[in-house]
């Protein structure tokens, strides 16, 4: 019936919500640029990762066909990006919004190296014990973490501990980097999940 709508294995629906992924990170950063104070910066910047997190996801779940229950899924996904900023909080030892947003470092949760290596282990080891809805969720963090680190490292680049961080990452790349994020997902949890005979079958079907 939706196979009109098909590109290989990419949908309109698919392209539809990356336009709409991109506008929502282009709208929501001017909406904190804008903002005239800490409070409304923080809400604005919260709501961004929250939906391009839930965009991201999204696209996903509807490559792989996901019924309407995985609803939640998308929605921890969102819900996940936006609670990462709570390590400002922790580092800073303090509810206040000035303190947790005068740090001298970055926060744990935003150094980029560690969480991949973590997402990675966690998946690995529950896809090896047939794990199947925790490393759905390993994934979905996985998701969550890139979607949220990108769009911080306009600021500050990516943080590579041992290393230090790269040079802040320019804005139309960071646009182009989320847009492709979701297909990129999409192409790694295939592979790691399907045979090369099945996978390439899977991306050439029409």
């Amino acid at each position: 019936m939706m196979s009109w709508l098909r590109i290989g294995s990419v949908t309109v629906w698919s392209i539809f919500l990356d336009i709409c992924l991109g506008v929502v990170a282009l709208m929501g950063d001017r909406s904190v640029s804008h903002s005239n104070s800490n409070f409304r910066r923080a809400v604005a910047d919260s709501c961004t990762h929250c939906f391009i997190g839930i965009l991201s996801w999204l696209i996903v779940s509807l490559h792989n066909k996901s019924e309407l229950g995985h609803f939640y899924e998308t929605c921890a996904c969102g819900f996940l990006s936006s609670l990462i900023d709570i390590d400002h909080f922790i580092a800073a030892r303090s509810v206040k919004l000035t303190d947790a947003l005068n740090l001298t470092s970055r926060p744990f949760l935003h150094c980029s190296s560690v969480v991949f290596l973590l997402c990675v282990i966690f998946i690995s080891v529950s896809s090896v014990f047939n794990l199947k809805e925790i490393t759905t969720f390993g994934w979905i963090l996985f998701a969550a973490f890139v979607s949220h680190h990108i769009r911080d490292a306009t600021r500050r680049g990516l943080w590579i501990w041992p290393f230090g961080s790269t040079a802040p990452i320019p804005y139309n790349i960071y646009i182009i980097l989320t847009m492709l994020f979701p297909f990129v997902l999409i192409t790694v949890m295939t592979l790691c999940t399907a045979s090369p005979r099945t996978y390439f079958k899977d991306v050439l079907d029409v």
